[in-house]
């Protein structure tokens, strides 16, 4: 069974993530951490938790060195999406835009790969969206760990402007994919096929 991080407190969750480029890089995110900067509750200690799955601090609860790039408002939603992309792969390569997806399927499929109860399994929905809002998953840097790999696509386009007779126009397109370069093999099928069914126009088989 898989393992989750999840927070009752994920109001505060999203608050802390939008306000860390307001805030100077600690050396450790630790509970008194928390409380010297108003997060007090104690259901704001799972926070840390939740930051060290996706990411952004270490098991220690040092700062990775994604806590700094978060601190950039331009890149920051599409760079957090990509640690979503990682710490979710296993989702994402099931459903391509679960970020997208409402409350049944999420809790469906953690359902399915959790042994936890009902309440439990909420949180865990409620996280992932959380974590979600705050990102972008159309950025740039949503899909990029990688150096880029250009793939050539070909698409034949009719002339729109009377031609010479016997002339043709052929139009080329070069796609730059960014893809993450530490993934399993079901999140870069994902990625491919959804090139395929978006760029391409292929069916689903």
């Amino acid at each position: 069974m898989a393992d989750f991080a999840y927070t009752q407190n994920t109001g505060n969750l999203s608050k802390f993530i939008k306000e860390i480029p307001n805030r100077g890089v600690p050396p450790k995110v630790s509970t008194r951490y928390l409380e010297s900067i108003g997060y007090k509750s104690n259901h704001d200690r799972s926070i840390l938790t939740v930051l060290k799955f996706i990411g952004v601090l270490n098991s220690d609860g040092s700062p990775t060195e994604h806590y700094a790039k978060l601190r950039d408002t331009h890149a920051a939603p599409g760079l957090l999406a990509s640690l979503i992309l990682t710490a979710y792969a296993d989702l994402f390569a099931t459903y391509p835009d679960a970020y997208a997806k409402g409350d049944d399927v999420l809790r469906n499929y953690f359902a399915s790969k959790t042994d936890v109860g009902d309440t439990s399994l909420k949180n865990i929905v409620k996280t992932f969206q959380a974590v979600c809002s705050c990102a972008n998953f159309g950025a740039p840097g949503s899909v990029t760990a990688a150096p880029a790999t250009a793939i050539p696509v070909v698409s034949p386009l009719r002339p729109t402007v009377p031609q010479p007779r016997g002339a043709t126009t052929e139009v080329h397109f070069d796609i730059q994919v960014h893809i993450p370069g530490d993934q399993k093999p079901e999140v870069y099928e994902s990625i491919f096929k959804n090139l395929g069914r978006y760029v391409l126009g292929l069916k689903d088989e």
